[in-house]
């Protein structure tokens, strides 16, 4: 895991870092699947932490962010989907 997640993307099309940034950032938030990954929004990130409802429970989760995450989710930050203000760009 280490190494994919220190693999170098230089020269790759967007979309697989784009890919790789979703499948990080599930990784090293525990699993967070991909539904909740995309249905985060900026409002959701509250002193530092990552808060949201889980769709599948509806149980409230509050991660920490670390450095790492806040690399990968400035990374995709700026991305507007059409009305959507989404963290990750999927909508």
């Amino acid at each position: 895991m280490l190494n994919i997640i220190k693999a170098d993307l230089t020269g790759e099309i967007k979309s697989v870092s784009f890919v790789w940034d979703i499948f990080v950032f599930s990784y090293l938030s525990v699993g967070i699947n991909f539904t909740d990954i995309a249905n985060i929004k900026s409002g959701n990130i509250i002193d530092g932490r990552l808060q949201y409802i889980r769709q599948k429970t509806s149980k409230e989760i509050s991660l920490h962010l670390s450095p790492s995450r806040i690399h990968i989710r400035k990374n995709q930050t700026g991305r507007k989907c059409g009305q959507f203000n989404v963290l990750m760009g999927i909508y």
